[in-house]
Formats: structure tokens, sequence, C-alpha cells
């Protein structure tokens, strides 16, 4: 059942069912015409969803019990879920590519990862709540640092959630986007004007690669982007001439496990999903040379859970 318990949270998010239904029960009938779907369709998801306890009946009709609202539509809550299921929905959708991948160790063209973007997207919404609530409590040189006022450069940025939530959090910081996805970029555009914070955070169009960088930076973030590009040594030494002297990187990533435990089921098992997307994860001892080489001193990394650990480096002299 685990397979269509992911689908119909994805579904039911994309379709705004969910968010619907935490706020108040309703009718399959009333859903639909409030959401400008289909009758059949939403009535067959919201039986499908109380059959496998998404949702429980009412006399008012379906609600989303109480102690799931956190899990599958609380974004900014360490309890949410809901990215994790949008992240494997999207993403099985290419699953018809393994087939070239077994045989012939094709993974997918690079014009074909949009729907992996999206779907990482999705997944890292967690990623930034363990990075507020979790990793900069253990870090409090960093979170001092954003109190005060740093310029911030984030590498990979996407739609730029993770710039617009920290920015708001830390008012006295600047932050920089760069990303080579054109509309994840204009999609970034709403929530930045929406939060009125054009003044103090932007984005520029780049490859990582490519990044060449005028104005230096007193941190750079990456989250869970290192893994994914051509060449991570050469983005670290772009990167470092973009930084101030001792200036703070801080990564956000799935670290592979050169002994896997029980509890390494999670990180282990997105692997197929990472390879065929044509990257992968590093070991702790593959990313700590990869650190070294691209001119950077780290630190130890800090589980976050979920098989996400948090890593800062120090740039060298």
């Amino acid at each position: 059942m685990g397979f269509h318990t992911v689908w119909l949270v994805y579904l039911g998010r994309r379709y705004g069912i969910v968010q619907s239904l935490s706020e108040k029960a309703d009718t399959p009938r009333h859903l639909a015409k409030s959401l400008r779907l289909q009758g059949r369709a939403v009535e067959t998801w919201c039986e499908a969803a109380a059959a496998l306890g998404l949702l429980t009946r009412t006399a008012q009709g379906y609600a989303l019990p109480q102690e799931l609202r956190r899990f599958l539509t609380a974004e900014d809550d360490l309890e949410y879920l809901a990215g994790q299921f949008e992240y494997a929905a999207a993403m099985s959708l290419d699953y018809d590519h393994f087939d070239g991948l077994f045989r012939h160790g094709r993974a997918l063209p690079a014009l074909s990862r949009r729907r992996g973007t999206a779907a990482i997207e999705a997944a890292t919404r967690w990623d930034h709540t363990a990075f507020l609530d979790v990793a900069l409590p253990r870090w409090p040189h960093l979170r001092a640092h954003l109190v005060r006022g740093a310029r911030v450069l984030d590498v990979g940025c996407g739609a730029g959630a993770w710039m617009v939530r920290t920015a708001l959090r830390f008012p006295r910081s600047e932050f920089v986007g760069v990303d080579p996805d054109r509309e994840a970029l204009a999609r970034a555009r709403g929530p930045i004007g929406r939060n009125d914070l054009g003044g103090r955070v932007s984005t520029k169009l780049a490859e990582a690669e490519d990044l060449n960088s005028k104005t230096f930076f007193d941190i750079a973030y990456f989250g869970e982007v290192l893994s994914q590009v051509r060449d991570p040594v050469q983005v670290l030494r772009r990167v470092r001439r973009a930084l101030k002297p001792r200036a703070h990187l801080v990564l956000l990533e799935g670290l592979r496990p050169t002994r896997p435990s029980p509890g390494d089921a999670i990180v282990v098992a997105l692997q197929l999903d990472q390879i065929l997307q044509g990257s992968r994860f590093f070991t702790r001892a593959e990313l700590s040379a990869l650190l070294r080489r691209g001119g950077f001193r780290s630190a130890g990394p800090l589980d976050l859970g979920g098989g996400l650990w948090g890593i800062t480096a120090v740039r060298g002299t």
C-alpha cells in the first residue's frame, strides 16, 4: 500500500484537496466544485484516502485527521513529510528510463531532468527547516554572523525557497542566488516580491561551474547541490574565489555510508534516483577530499536526520 499512499498524498496536495480538508471537513461534491475539479475523481480519491487511513469520515463529509496535519500540510515543521512523498511520486515518472541505465549505462538526458529538479524542490522544504531549527543552533558562529548581517551566496538556489525563509529569519543579511534553470529563477520572483525582499534577495542565471563573482561573500550555501554538478572541485574553487578570507561554506548533503545500517535505508534507496539523474551521493571521505582539493578546511558532519547531513567548512588562505 506504500505506492498508493505516496501517490494519494502527491495528488491530494497537487490539486489542493489535502490543504482544503486540513481546514474543515467537506464532501467530495463540494470539494470538486470549490477546487474546479472533476467530481468522480475527487470522490474516488477521498474513498481511497479514507481506506488507507489518510482521511476520516464525519457527518460533514471527509476530514484530514489532526495528527496528520503536521506531516502533510505544515511545510515549516520538522515533522513535515509530504515533500518526500511528492519527491518519490515525481521521480517515479522517469522510471521507464531505468532500462537504458541497467542495459546501457545511460542516465537521463540533461533536458529530461527538469522533473527531478521540481522533485528536489519539494523534498528540500524539510532541509530548510532542518538548517534553521536544527543546524544553526549547533553552529552559533554562523547564526551570529547572520544575525549581525552577512552577504550570502546560494549556489543552485532553484526557486529561492531557502533564501526567502532565511532572509525572513535574519533581516540584516543579504542573499544572492545563482542557478542555470531560467524557469526556477522566474518562480523565485514570486515569493521574493510577495515578502518584499527585493532589496535583500536577488538571483542570477548561471551554471555553478561558470560562477565568476566580483562581489565577496561571507557565507556560501549548497543545498543538496554539490553532488549534482559536473565538476564539484571546479565549483568549489570558483566559490572560494567569491568568498572573503576565512568565510564559511555550508553544505547540506545526503552522504552515502560505506557500511550501511538499517538507519541508512532512506539515503541508500535514494541512490537509484541519483544514478538515474547522472549523479551520486558522496561518502564522508569523498566529500572531505573534495573540500580539501577545492581549498576548504571542513569540520565534522552534523547528522540532521533522515539521511541528511550538515557540513561547514572554512575558506583556506
